[in-house]
């Protein structure tokens, strides 16, 4: 889960990951995140983006992208 909040006087936007132990994406996180930029584009108040994560860590790694993916095709 991606938790959105505003920071200021709404000219920076706080994005929390939320998804402990670790804060690992996953492909629906993906699309919320992607989503969420679409949104601050749009929004020309927006000046800077701080992306943060409850908890003490976070992992990412290409290879748990490959869900529903052709992992050959992805290698390329």
């Amino acid at each position: 889960m991606i938790d959105v909040s505003e920071q200021n006087d709404g000219t920076v936007s706080l994005l929390t990951l939320n998804r402990t132990p670790v804060n690992a994406f996953t492909a629906e996180g993906l699309n919320v995140l992607r989503g969420t930029f679409r949104q601050i584009e749009v929004d020309k108040r927006i000046r800077a983006v701080v992306i943060t994560a409850h908890g003490p860590r976070f992992f990412s790694a290409v290879g748990q992208f490959y869900i529903g993916a052709n992992k050959k095709a992805c290698d390329a």
